[in-house]
């Protein structure tokens, strides 16, 4: 999901850029762009986030660091 999310991102930066030869609104192309973003977000996004487990286990198993804060 995440690489069609770049792709979808790409063409629709082109649509903007290309605006005067293509005939089409800035506005609406960077509006709809951004709603199927949203979209594919909203339903891929599992995959996109990363996985904070392995984060937490190290901040929990260095709690004495310098940089902790309970």
């Amino acid at each position: 999901m995440f690489v069609f999310m770049i792709v979808l991102f790409v063409v629709g930066y082109t649509f903007i850029a290309l605006e005067h030869p293509l005939k089409v609104n800035k506005s609406a192309t960077a509006l709809l762009l951004a709603v199927f973003l949203w979209v594919c977000a909203a339903i891929g996004g599992e995959a996109i986030l990363i996985n904070t487990d392995s984060f937490r286990d190290y901040i929990m198993s260095h709690q004495g660091s310098a940089y902790w804060e309970p």
